[in-house]
């Protein structure tokens, strides 16, 4: 029995003294853990930190772009009640229109087949012609415009003969 006491006693030794080393490590490293988890909170705190200062660094580059651009909208009166400027545009694009229709017979006859064809359209859809009538008017109307288009074809010959427009004749 007593040498069973003494391996008690000597387990129990060996046993205090894995438990000192235990302890040991466990203040060396919970010290190292203490002082990671310190770390890892004050890089989470330097992200966060980071993050806010690139939104705030960007919402104030959108601040000074949306500045700058109403700036230049206000300086080139862009955005602005656009209602008259629009239709002075539309008003010279038909003039525009008219006089090109004065000067070139060939887009004269463009406008002129558009226009019927939308008229056409406009009977069509307003019930005023039924479709077989449709059909036929727009059967003329092609027929028609192709002879004019042969016709203007031909128009070449008679300015080289001395032919000229009945507007530019009276101005001579």
């Amino acid at each position: 029995m007593a040498t069973a006491n003494r391996a008690l006693q000597q387990g129990a030794t060996e046993t205090s003294g894995y438990e000192r080393t235990v302890a040991l490590l466990q203040a060396r490293y919970s010290g190292a853990a203490a002082e990671a988890a310190r770390f890892e909170a004050a890089q989470r705190s330097a992200a966060r930190a980071t993050i806010a200062a690139r939104e705030a660094t960007e919402s104030a580059a959108r601040s000074t772009a949306a500045q700058f651009q109403g700036s230049l909208n206000s300086r080139f009166n862009i955005g602005a009640s656009n209602g008259d400027r629009e239709a002075d545009f539309l008003a010279a694009a038909a003039g525009a229109d008219r006089l090109r229709a004065k000067l070139d017979p060939l887009f004269a006859v463009q406008q002129a087949y558009r226009t019927d064809l939308m008229e056409m359209k406009g009977a069509l859809a307003a019930g005023i012609i039924s479709e077989d009538a449709y059909t036929a008017a727009l059967g003329r109307r092609k027929g028609a415009f192709a002879e004019q288009i042969a016709d203007l074809g031909r128009r070449p010959a008679r300015r080289q003969q001395g032919w000229r427009p009945a507007s530019a004749s009276s101005a001579v």
